[in-house]
């Protein structure tokens, strides 16, 4: 996750390097097309059967259907 300063937190306007660097921090911390993605690990349980697509284009069945943090970034990114 991106480092941000913000004038609520440091109580002040912010420095033009504050911002730029604002700035160069989402830009380093963003997710790409065509870049490997990393999530959190995912807990599978139950009987249901979910099928996942993997960063390399791969397919990945798993049977359960209880995710965490890794599901709602899928779903957000889409």
């Amino acid at each position: 996750m991106s480092t941000i300063t913000t004038r609520a937190g440091k109580g002040s306007t912010l420095t033009h390097t504050e911002v730029d660097n604002n700035f160069t921090n989402l830009n380093t911390d963003k997710y790409q097309e065509g870049d490997n993605m990393v999530a959190n690990t995912i807990s599978i349980q139950g009987g249901s059967s979910s099928q996942f697509l993997m960063a390399d284009g791969s397919t990945s069945v798993q049977t359960g259907a209880t995710v965490d943090d890794a599901t709602a970034l899928a779903i957000a990114l889409g």
